[in-house]
Protein backbone atom coordinates (compact mmCIF):
# COMPACT_ATOMS: atom_id res chain seq x y z
CA UNK A 1 0.00 0.00 0.00
CA UNK A 2 3.03 2.60 0.68
CA UNK A 3 4.18 2.06 -2.89
CA UNK A 4 0.84 3.33 -4.43
CA UNK A 5 1.07 6.04 -2.04
CA UNK A 6 4.83 6.99 -3.54
CA UNK A 7 3.40 6.59 -6.93
CA UNK A 8 1.30 9.69 -6.91
CA UNK A 9 4.25 12.15 -6.19
CA UNK A 10 5.17 14.26 -8.95
CA UNK A 11 8.52 13.46 -8.81
CA UNK A 12 7.96 9.38 -9.04
CA UNK A 13 5.62 10.60 -11.58
CA UNK A 14 8.28 12.26 -13.79
CA UNK A 15 10.41 9.37 -13.24
CA UNK A 16 8.00 7.04 -14.67
CA UNK A 17 7.12 9.51 -17.39
CA UNK A 18 11.03 9.09 -18.41
CA UNK A 19 10.94 4.96 -18.22
CA UNK A 20 8.56 4.87 -21.07
CA UNK A 21 11.11 7.00 -22.84
CA UNK A 22 14.26 5.27 -22.39
CA UNK A 23 13.79 1.53 -20.86
CA UNK A 24 10.52 0.63 -22.70
CA UNK A 25 12.04 1.95 -26.22
CA UNK A 26 14.51 -0.61 -25.84
CA UNK A 27 12.15 -3.34 -25.32
CA UNK A 28 9.69 -2.39 -28.20
CA UNK A 29 13.12 -2.20 -30.70
CA UNK A 30 13.70 -5.03 -29.70
CA UNK A 31 10.18 -6.73 -30.23
CA UNK A 32 9.69 -5.08 -33.40
CA UNK A 33 13.30 -4.82 -35.05
CA UNK A 34 14.98 -7.53 -34.04
CA UNK A 35 11.81 -9.80 -33.76
CA UNK A 36 12.32 -11.29 -30.71
CA UNK A 37 9.03 -11.96 -30.01
CA UNK A 38 9.45 -15.95 -28.97
CA UNK A 39 12.29 -17.61 -28.56
CA UNK A 40 13.92 -19.66 -30.64
CA UNK A 41 15.05 -22.61 -28.38
CA UNK A 42 13.95 -24.53 -25.16
CA UNK A 43 14.77 -23.73 -21.33
CA UNK A 44 16.05 -20.73 -19.89
CA UNK A 45 19.39 -20.73 -20.45
CA UNK A 46 19.09 -21.27 -24.29
CA UNK A 47 16.98 -18.06 -23.55
CA UNK A 48 19.35 -16.17 -21.90
CA UNK A 49 21.53 -16.86 -24.44
CA UNK A 50 19.33 -15.66 -27.04
CA UNK A 51 18.86 -12.31 -24.95
CA UNK A 52 22.27 -11.57 -24.50
CA UNK A 53 23.19 -12.13 -28.03
CA UNK A 54 20.21 -9.40 -28.80
CA UNK A 55 21.48 -7.24 -26.53
CA UNK A 56 24.70 -7.54 -27.65
CA UNK A 57 23.90 -6.86 -31.08
CA UNK A 58 21.77 -3.74 -29.91
CA UNK A 59 25.24 -2.27 -28.02
CA UNK A 60 27.18 -3.54 -31.06
CA UNK A 61 24.99 -1.03 -33.26
CA UNK A 62 24.68 1.70 -31.12
CA UNK A 63 29.24 1.66 -30.90
CA UNK A 64 29.13 1.30 -35.01
CA UNK A 65 26.41 4.37 -35.00
CA UNK A 66 28.43 6.46 -32.47
CA UNK A 67 32.08 5.93 -34.31
CA UNK A 68 33.10 8.45 -36.89
CA UNK A 69 33.49 6.82 -40.49
CA UNK A 70 35.91 7.16 -43.04
CA UNK A 71 35.32 8.38 -46.48
CA UNK A 72 37.15 7.19 -49.64
CA UNK A 73 39.88 9.99 -49.40
CA UNK A 74 40.63 8.72 -45.61
CA UNK A 75 38.82 11.95 -44.16
CA UNK A 76 36.55 11.50 -41.26
CA UNK A 77 33.02 11.99 -42.13
CA UNK A 78 29.53 10.71 -42.57
CA UNK A 79 27.86 8.14 -44.33
CA UNK A 80 24.98 8.75 -47.35
CA UNK A 81 22.57 6.92 -44.75
CA UNK A 82 23.46 9.59 -41.93
CA UNK A 83 23.17 12.61 -43.97
CA UNK A 84 19.45 11.80 -45.52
Amino acid sequence: MALQGEMKTPEAKAIYRRRGQTVELRFADTKTHRDLRRFSGRGLARARIEVSLCVLAHNLLVIWRASPRKTADGQTGTSCQDAA
